[in-house]
């Protein structure tokens, strides 16, 4: 919204850029999918050694894919937006935005193996307060792609 005013060649990368991260983070929502039912059961069983290692797992797969993405976008992020677009300008300027943004990938499967794990295990105030501060960092990535965006774009 606050980019469409600015033209079609600014508005155009917000919004590959955001399709870009919707797909990256089917991986975080799957491994959130799985692990949750795992946990859940494990923890209903009163295993919590066995449903605490799959929360170590799920963190550790998580940092790795969201590591391994962060620095494959950061080489080559013109060349994903341009997968989206052919105006040069466009990809030009969707450069900046995608490599800042792209660092909420490390941290949002990691927030999603807690978050599953604090519902499953009950404890809800802890969930609450993650998933809060959670969002006031997302919101924060989001605000330092928009800065790296708009150093490009000024």
């Amino acid at each position: 919204m606050i980019a469409n005013p600015c033209g079609v060649t600014d508005a155009a990368p917000v919004g590959i850029v955001e399709k870009i991260i919707s797909c990256l983070l089917l991986v975080p929502f799957s491994l959130l999918s799985a692990d949750s039912a795992l946990r859940a059961q494990n923890l209903g069983a009163d295993n919590r050694k066995r449903a605490t290692a799959y929360l170590y797992d799920a963190v550790k797969t998580a940092a790795l894919f969201g590591l391994s993405v962060f620095f494959l976008r950061q080489v080559m992020a013109l060349h994903f937006v341009g997968l989206f677009a052919s105006d040069e300008a466009v990809i030009a300027s969707g450069g900046p935005y995608l490599k800042g943004y792209i660092f909420d990938t490390i941290f949002e499967g990691i927030h999603f193996s807690f978050s599953s794990y604090f519902c499953a295990a009950k404890k809800h105030l802890f969930f609450f307060s993650q998933s809060h501060c959670h969002r006031l960092c997302e919101d924060s990535f989001r605000l330092f792609g928009i800065l790296g965006f708009s150093r490009w774009v000024l």
